[in-house]
């Protein structure tokens, strides 16, 4: 019994140099070109990751912990000193 498993790129780019380097065709149409082209939906629909392992990791395959940028605080205005109400005295009459 044979598993299906999916196409890496680091599989289509071994194809692609084994029958480049025996002479064989490696354009449009060919094995090659299909297994490159496999290769890459398969990492568009992160089936595999573009380093050839598989598991959805999509573009970023790096292990550790990921980057976070610092965020920018953001500038106050200082407070204003006038009351909204009424100033001064009182104006009876």
């Amino acid at each position: 019994m044979s598993s299906k498993k999916a196409m890496k790129p680091s599989d289509a780019s071994r194809i692609q140099s084994t029958q480049a380097k025996s002479g064989n065709p490696t354009g449009a149409n060919t094995f090659p070109s299909r297994s490159q082209s496999a290769a890459a939906t398969n990492v568009n629909r992160g089936i595999v990751n573009p380093t050839g392992g598989t598991g959805g990791a999509g573009g970023n395959a790096r292990s550790g912990s990921p980057k976070t940028t610092p965020k920018a605080t953001p500038k106050t205005t200082p407070a204003s000193t006038t009351s909204g109400g009424k100033s001064g005295g009182s104006s009876r009459k």
